[in-house]
């Protein structure tokens, strides 16, 4: 009888003994736990803090791509003022067409702009906002420095058969270009030849047998001049389209109307890479500035379509839509060569 009660006396011992052990380390583990979260917490807090406070800085920090001092704000529309730079305006930044004011006056907080000829405002203008590009000469020749702004018509105002507005002085500039895609400065004579059609009816040209008679022609091997031509040339070129100016005599000629623009179909011949290249560029216009002393007027220009010619039918032309993000690929590697030449030659 004892041993069998000193064997239950240390059976329930022993099972006291586990349950209180057992306990005291459920106990320990989930005080580990709550440390462990506290201090992930603790950790977490501390990354997002940094996080907005780094967000914040980069959002108040200066950019060298942005000016806002006054002075120099005012210095770089002094600029553009003495070289009489186009301002691209438009009241969307999604918006195609845009006008091309000049820059008429600067006052204390106002700047006067200059509309295109046909342009007439309306009494629903005034505090609309407005998005701007324009340019000015950079330090080195054949260069310049693009700009973009947002502001607001404050007013607008007439002088004889021109239409101005009156906007506020932003107050920033902004290193930007409208382009999807880097243009550089060219003439006539970048190219081997140009032939240019002037297109009134919107269908499709599949044969080069039903091209309409060609509204100028360009070919550099025949050109004994400096390849400027007095009836049409070329301005400037990216991948997404072509600026050409043409001169007031040429425009009446052709009876070319910036409220009713016809199409265009662009014949380049070029080379990249010593590779000869040759395409047709359906265009349609853009903008427009009309030069208000000589008339010439310049055209913006943005490429719809490509063609080619078709390798097992030389008389017919194969077309491709041209995806304005991309650009036209043969174009822009002849921009970016010809700018790559401009850097190593010391020009831009």
């Amino acid at each position: 009888m004892n041993t069998q009660f000193l064997a239950r006396s240390y059976l329930a011992q022993v099972s006291e003994s586990f349950i209180t052990k057992q306990w005291e380390l459920t106990g320990t583990t989930l005080l580990i736990l709550e440390i462990i979260a506290l201090t992930t917490l603790v950790i977490l807090l501390i990354y997002l803090i940094q996080k907005r406070i780094r967000t914040f800085k980069r959002r108040h920090a200066s950019s060298p791509f942005i000016k806002k001092e006054p002075k120099k704000i005012l210095d770089i529309l002094n600029k553009a003022l003495i070289d009489r730079s186009k301002f691209e305006v438009s009241f969307s930044q999604k918006q195609k067409f845009s006008a091309n004011c000049s820059l008429e006056d600067i006052q204390k907080n106002s700047l006067v702009l200059e509309l295109p000829l046909n342009i007439f405002p309306k009494s629903n203008w005034k505090g609309r906002k407005i998005y701007v590009y324009f340019s000015v000469p950079g330090e080195k020749f054949g260069h310049r420095t693009y700009y973009f702004f947002e502001s607001e018509i404050i007013s607008f105002f007439s002088k004889g058969d021109i239409n101005y507005i009156i906007v506020k002085i932003p107050d920033y500039l902004e290193l930007k270009q409208k382009r999807r895609h880097f243009r550089i400065e060219a003439h006539n004579k970048d190219f081997d030849k140009i032939i240019v059609y002037l297109i009134r009816n919107q269908a499709k040209i599949t044969n080069i047998y039903h091209l309409p008679k060609p509204i100028f022609q360009y070919i550099k091997e025949k050109d004994k001049g400096d390849g400027v031509s007095l009836d049409l040339s070329i301005i400037n070129i990216s991948a997404g389209g072509i600026r050409i100016k043409l001169s007031n005599e040429f425009k009446k000629a052709i009876g070319f109307d910036v409220q009713n623009p016809p199409d265009l179909i662009i014949f380049l011949k070029f080379y990249n890479e010593d590779k000869e290249k040759r395409l047709f560029l359906w265009c349609k216009m853009r903008n427009y500035n009309e030069d208000y002393i000589t008339k010439d007027l310049e055209i913006g220009l943005q490429f719809i379509k490509q063609g080619i010619i078709d390798p097992r039918n030389k008389t017919s032309i194969l077309w491709k839509d041209i995806n304005p993000e991309d650009g036209q690929d043969d174009i822009g590697r002849w921009v970016f060569l010809k700018n790559l030449y401009l850097i190593r030659k010391g020009i831009t």
